[in-house]
């Protein structure tokens, strides 16, 4: 009997710890369910790829606005082939003018020339010029813009100084004074009158001359071309520009 009853007893015991041991691994079954770190992860995934389709999106514009300078020097660079239209311009043209600014000039274009004011005062008269004139020393040139003030009573008409003071001192100057035309004209919005001499100097030989003068109350207005015929011939056509191009205080005040 009393065998009986322990092996009741052992067998309860071996039950019990046969179903502690089926229930012991529920525990550790628990850890594996974790839904809320994958559920963080898929939100995380979600908000960077947001994050990178924003930055993908404004990818373009920037790769645009970046792009742009790269573009510009290019585009600079490319005036080479313009560069003979530049150097085929023609050139701007410069002009000069004395310190009160009563006479104002244009500069011969080219190399070779310069432009000075000289002025002076004798017995109350008052003289002032620009020259310009040709620093070539195988080049004998120059233009002259001057006005120069007389006595009221030796005032004249234009023809009649040319004729009897002007043509009088050339004859003293020159060996030979041979006049090639002369007449009336207009310049510089006042009448006078115009002579092209064919002179001769002793030192400088030929020497061909234009020049325009004109009178104002007591002023004398002169414009003068004079050097080497062969020069003078090249020159034409800017001796006549250069004479248009001359502005006299006393003739045009500034507006």
């Amino acid at each position: 009997m009393l065998k009986v009853c322990l092996s009741l007893v052992l067998a309860v015991l071996l039950c019990a710890s046969l179903v502690g041991c089926k229930k012991a691994p529920e525990p550790s079954a628990k850890p594996a369910e974790k839904p809320a770190p994958e559920s963080t992860v898929d939100e995380q995934d979600k908000d960077q790829a947001a994050l990178e389709e924003t930055a993908t999106a404004a990818a373009p514009d920037v790769a645009a606005e970046t792009a742009q300078p790269e573009l510009e020097p290019s585009d600079t660079a490319e005036p080479a082939p313009d560069a003979e239209t530049t150097d085929a311009a023609p050139e701007a043209e410069s002009r000069f003018a004395n310190t009160d600014g009563s006479i104002e000039v244009l500069v011969p274009p080219g190399e070779g020339w310069e432009c000075v004011e000289q002025s002076g005062e004798q017995d109350g008269a008052v003289a002032m010029l620009v020259k310009c004139r040709s620093t070539l020393p195988e080049r004998f040139f120059f233009f002259m813009a001057k006005d120069y003030s007389v006595p009221p009573e030796s005032v004249v008409d234009a023809k009649t100084l040319f004729q009897t003071v002007f043509l009088v001192n050339y004859t003293r100057m020159f060996s030979a004074v041979a006049v090639a035309k002369e007449g009336e004209r207009r310049l510089v919005n006042q009448d006078g009158y115009e002579a092209e001499l064919i002179l001769t100097h002793e030192s400088k030989g030929a020497i061909r001359k234009l020049e325009w003068l004109t009178t104002i109350d007591n002023h004398v207005i002169l414009l003068s071309a004079e050097g080497e015929p062969e020069t003078f011939e090249l020159q034409r056509d800017f001796i006549a520009k250069w004479f248009d191009a001359v502005r006299f205080s006393l003739l045009q005040p500034a507006p």
